[in-house]
């Protein structure tokens, strides 16, 4: 395989990473009112550990279920800097405020 073929075919796999990543953030733009849902009663549950929001951690897991989305979509998410991990050398938590954030500026 020649350089020029494996750019060309990282160059098809980003456009079909960009094609998802279009579609999965139309399919959260229309659940946004249950993700925030769920991210209230999220709180509500943990408001006795936590003194404000800001201090809650997620993990990717956790993410995956309050957005009701796949590990895919928060990977590229997070590749293409829409949401940002709190720990540079932890890629896999995240501040449930950012994920909040994230919801609300959705169009």
């Amino acid at each position: 395989m020649t350089s020029e073929e494996r750019y060309q075919i990282k160059l098809h796999k980003k456009q079909l990473d960009e094609k998802y990543l279009q579609k999965q953030i139309i399919k959260l733009n229309e659940n946004k009112s249950q993700i925030l849902i769920r991210i209230r009663t999220f709180n509500r549950k943990n408001k006795h550990k936590y003194k404000n929001s800001k201090e809650i951690y997620l993990h990717q897991r956790d993410v995956v279920k309050l957005l009701n989305t796949n590990n895919r979509t928060i990977d590229l998410l997070l590749k293409e800097r829409l949401i940002k991990n709190s720990f540079g050398f932890m890629k896999q938590i995240f501040s449930l405020s950012d994920i909040t954030f994230f919801i609300h500026s959705l169009k």
